[in-house]
């Protein structure tokens, strides 16, 4: 009976870890259509500014995060000190969100912020509110090395946030290069094929 021989990957190393890109970002595509289809049509007439679906595609590119979360912390939900609408936006945010994301060994939980406290303490990732003042935002996300997320895109364009996740109908993803190199954060190659930059 002939001998069976062992099928090994003859390719150069680097083309091996570009087919591996490539299928973490077909099926991350995927995953994130999924995500954005199933919600079309089930979001009720009043909702949080960042939406249950924004919650799930974050939690999905946090794997794309760089450098990766390693320890337990807090994502800060600011709003706007003595705003109430801001305030329960972010609450509301934070109630979405629940027990937090799980990404590797780490445990991220939601905290809402007066955003006038955001230097105060460390956060791994932080979620404007509405009225929001960005300003604030931007500078605690540069001294803290943390990302910014938001579905307000003109936000991103302008620099006072470094991820915008929009979700409606389809998803939509926009980074801005130079916010993110303020923050110290950067995402993994892979995700970076299926994202806009500005």
């Amino acid at each position: 009976m002939p001998h069976m021989l062992e099928r090994r990957d003859r390719r150069p190393a680097r083309d091996r870890k570009s087919a591996v890109a490539v299928q973490l970002v077909c099926a991350l595509t995927l995953g994130l259509a999924l995500v954005a289809g199933t919600a079309h049509g089930q979001t009720p007439s009043s909702v949080p500014s960042f939406t249950a679906t924004d919650i799930k595609v974050l939690n999905k590119l946090l794997i794309f995060l760089r450098p990766a979360v390693k320890a337990n912390g807090i994502i800060a939900i600011a709003y706007r000190s003595g705003n109430a609408a801001s305030k329960a936006d972010a609450e509301a945010i934070a109630a979405m969100i629940g027990h937090g994301f799980m990404t590797g060994t780490a445990h991220l939980r939601p905290v809402p912020v007066p955003a006038n406290r955001l230097l105060a303490d460390k956060f791994e990732i932080i979620i404007p509110a509405d009225e929001t003042p960005m300003q604030e935002v931007a500078a605690a996300s540069a001294s803290h090395h943390a990302l910014c997320v938001t579905s307000h895109v003109a936000r991103v364009r302008a620099g006072t946030c470094t991820l915008g996740i929009v979700s409606q109908q389809r998803v939509t993803i926009v980074l801005n290069t130079k916010a993110a190199h303020r923050a110290g954060v950067s995402f993994a190659a892979a995700l970076l094929l299926m994202i806009e930059e500005v």
